[in-house]
This record gives C-alpha cells, structure tokens and sequence, in this order.
C-alpha cells in the first residue's frame, strides 16, 4: 500500500511538471512563443524515444 501511494504521489508530480514549466516559462520571460519552445523542448523526447522504442519492439524477439 505505501508503495502504490507513492507511485501515485510520483505520478501526479511528473504530470503536474507538464502544466507547471510552461507556466513558470510565461511567468518569467512573457513570450508564448519561449512558452512554446520550452513546452516543445520537454515533451519532444518522449515521442521521439517511444518511435524509437516501437521500432525496437516490433524488430527484435521477446524469446531469449
């Protein structure tokens, strides 16, 4: 049980860093436009690494 509340506490923080930089981005500089490359800049390697990842899946063998 502490375990899975942790996992849980863990998730909501990763997710709330999504909302958070993007407006902590806006807050300190007032461009939407340093807002978007910031949010672009975080969240690019998650698709980028799960293409990848796909693609690695697909080709290789679970059986070893």
């Amino acid at each position: 049980m502490l375990l899975q509340t942790g996992q849980l506490l863990s998730s909501a923080g990763s997710s709330l860093t999504t909302i958070a930089y993007p407006l902590l981005t806006l807050a300190v500089t007032h461009s939407a436009a340093q807002t978007g490359l910031v949010t672009f800049v975080r969240l690019a390697p998650f698709g980028l690494f799960s293409l990848v990842a796909g693609l690695a899946a697909d080709r290789w063998s679970r059986k070893v």
